[in-house]
């Protein structure tokens, strides 16, 4: 009988293991300027999708949120939003990607990047498949689902 030994994960965090388990976060901000649409859905999201992100990751991050600390700063780097009549007829295919940076307060030094992506897919077969599909998605439950999936991608990059 053949074992493999495997060692324990390399972490990817640039924090230490005792720096991710207790940082604290004293501010969160969420840029989109430059971000690239991908889709009109996208697009149409475009006024509210910085603070929507926003809201999400002070929920994720509301036992870290204190008075000293990094500040969060997230870039929306692409969005692409499909709705249940791409799922049902073929997938719909959302994605949410960027970069999420905790900064100094004093400076703004960068004390840690972390590239971020999140998808959230769906795909419905066939005639049944896609009614069903069709009927029990919105577009709000996939913008809602790649948002918190975003935002839970960044807690667990940067606390692990």
């Amino acid at each position: 009988m053949l074992t493999a030994c495997a060692g324990k994960p390399q972490r990817t965090n640039p924090l230490t293991a005792s720096e991710a388990a207790s940082f604290r976060v004293t501010g969160i901000e969420v840029q989109t300027k430059t971000a690239r649409y991908v889709n009109a859905r996208a697009a149409d999201r475009k006024t509210v999708l910085a603070g929507d992100i926003q809201a999400k990751l002070r929920s994720v991050f509301a036992d870290r949120l204190a008075k000293k600390g990094y500040r969060l700063e997230v870039e929306v780097t692409s969005f692409r939003l499909d709705n249940s009549g791409n799922a049902a007829f073929g997938g719909a295919f959302n994605r949410l990607m960027g970069f999420a940076r905790l900064k100094t307060n004093d400076d703004g030094k960068l004390v840690a990047e972390y590239p971020v992506e999140a998808l959230h897919q769906r795909a419905g077969k066939g005639l049944i498949g896609a009614l069903i599909v069709a009927s029990a998605d919105s577009e709000e439950d996939y913008y809602s689902s790649v948002i918190e999936k975003f935002a839970t991608a960044i807690r667990k990059k940067t606390t692990e």
